[in-house]
């Protein structure tokens, strides 16, 4: 379901189910934190590491 397709959904509620639709996200959302957190890259090397030992710069 696209966010439009939520949005219309809820908005065609009545004010009360609003209410209950509000309450159940803000319980997701202290339930879970880590589902609304972005995502974040991990390295295992630097880059600047990376690039120097690269066929440019190395000794060899």
């Amino acid at each position: 379901m696209s966010n439009l397709q939520l949005f219309a959904e809820i908005s065609s509620l009545p004010s009360n189910f609003k209410e209950q639709v509000s309450v159940f996200v803000k319980s997701l959302k202290n339930s879970s934190p880590k589902i609304f957190e972005e995502p974040q890259a991990t390295y295992k090397s630097n880059l600047t590491t990376f690039l120097l030992q690269g066929p440019v710069f190395s000794e060899d």
